[in-house]
């Protein structure tokens, strides 16, 4: 598959919640990454990183101690590329390698 999908709404509208069927019904492995917000005490504090591999890592919180912000968030722009940029670049060389061995005819 190579089209991409941006998905956006109003926050509770189950954007994520889609993201994660979909990606759990396709066929194929798929790779990249979704944002999931952080409660404490039913409020949001923040955002981690989930990758569709399965790794989280906190991305933006109010209790974060950098000098990046975005409204009442902290954030930790170097996990964006660590773990969300990664996932992405890693998710296109899976698609690259499937694209070639079909080209090639090898499995």
């Amino acid at each position: 598959m190579t089209e991409k999908v941006l998905l956006t709404g109003h926050p509770g509208c189950g954007k994520t919640t889609l993201i994660k069927r979909v990606a759990n019904n396709l066929p194929q492995r798929a790779g990249g990454f979704y944002t999931e917000e952080i409660r404490d005490h039913g409020r949001r504090a923040g955002f981690k990183i989930v990758t569709l591999d399965g790794d989280e890592v906190i991305f933006a919180h109010v209790d974060l101690k950098t000098a990046e912000h975005f409204g009442k968030y902290r954030l930790d722009l170097s996990v964006l590329e660590a773990v969300g940029v990664k996932a992405v670049r890693e998710a296109v060389q899976r698609q690259r390698w499937r694209s070639a061995r079909r080209f090639f005819g090898t499995r």
